[in-house]
C-alpha cells in the first residue's frame, strides 16, 4: 500500500485561534496577533483581512500601521497557541491515528490505510477542512506520497491530491519557493 501524507495549511491559524478565543471568528476587518522580540513589535499572525490590506506575519507594527491605520491588535500567547496546537493535533485523530503539526502551524497526517473510510482521498479531505471550517479554522488541504509534497501542494498548488507514484508531476509546475 502507497503511503499517503496529508499537509494541512492553517495559513491563519494563529490570528483566528485569538479571535475564536474571544467570540469574533467572522471578524471582516485587519486583525493581527503581536509579539514582542529584540524591541520590536512584530505581526505574529495575520487574519484574511489583513492579508487582503498588504500585511503578513513578520511585519514590523509600525510598517503595517502605516499601510493599515484601523488594524486591530492583540497581544501574542505562545503558550495559549501551544496548547491549542496539541488540541488540534489530538483532535485530527478523528481522521488518522498518525497526527502532528509543523514549523508553519500545518496539521501533517498520514492517512495510509485511512482514505475508505471516508469514501476515498477527495472526500477525506473534504471532511477534513469542512470539520475545520466549522471550528472557525481556514484551511487548505493536500495529499501526496511524502510530507513535503503534500505541504507544497497544501500551501502553493492548484491541485490538491497528487495521485499515488506521480508526485512529481504533481509538483512540478509549483514555484521554488514551494519547493
Amino acid at each position: 500500500m502507497p503511503r499517503r501524507i496529508i499537509s494541512v495549511a492553517l495559513p491563519w491559524l494563529q490570528a483566528e485561534h485569538r479571535l475564536r478565543g474571544e467570540g469574533q471568528s467572522g471578524l471582516d476587518q485587519p486583525f493581527a496577533v503581536v509579539e514582542h522580540a529584540q524591541g520590536t513589535a512584530r505581526l505574529a499572525g495575520v487574519n484574511r483581512a489583513a492579508t487582503k490590506a498588504g500585511l503578513s506575519a513578520g511585519q514590523a507594527l509600525t510598517d503595517a500601521r502605516a499601510i493599515c491605520p484601523g488594524i486591530v491588535t492583540r497581544p501574542a500567547s505562545s503558550e495559549r497557541l501551544a496548547t491549542f496546537q496539541t488540541a488540534l493535533t489530538r483532535w485530527a485523530e478523528r481522521f488518522s491515528p498518525l497526527t502532528s503539526t509543523d514549523q508553519s502551524n500545518a496539521l501533517v497526517l498520514d492517512a495510509t490505510g485511512c482514505t475508505h473510510l471516508f469514501g476515498g482521498e477527495a472526500p477525506m479531505l473534504e471532511a477534513l477542512t469542512q470539520a475545520l471550517a466549522e471550528h472557525g479554522l481556514t484551511a487548505r488541504a493536500a495529499m501526496a506520497d511524502t510530507k513535503g509534497a503534500a505541504w507544497a501542494l497544501a500551501h502553493h498548488g492548484r491541485q490538491q491530491i497528487a495521485p499515488p507514484g506521480r508526485t512529481r508531476q504533481a509538483i512540478a509546475d509549483l514555484p521554488t519557493t514551494a519547493l
